[in-house]
């Protein structure tokens, strides 16, 4: 959980490493887990919940796909500040 700037953010990571369910995946011949990211965000009285998911070739468990996610986030929130924008 996270709090800044007004912002509540609470973040829950589940990844499903046994994917022998899955239909089509020789379609993507290094799948090795599914990655479900929920971030659910409250602002004000405003409360918002977006789920993401993602496949992955690398057989890692939740605490580095945590860390993965929170750094690509950092960096593409960083790709629109005012100072990566050039202001």
């Amino acid at each position: 959980m996270e709090k800044d700037h007004g912002l509540l953010e609470r973040r829950r990571v589940c990844i499903i490493c046994d994917i022998a369910f899955l239909s089509g995946k020789k379609q993507w011949k290094e799948i090795k887990t599914i990655v479900e990211y929920q971030c659910k965000r409250k602002v004000g009285g405003e409360t918002t919940v977006t789920d993401r998911y993602c496949i992955s070739s690398k057989d890692a468990g939740v605490d580095e796909f945590c860390k993965i996610i929170r750094n690509y986030w950092s960096i593409k929130n960083a790709d629109f500040s005012p100072t990566a924008l050039g202001a």
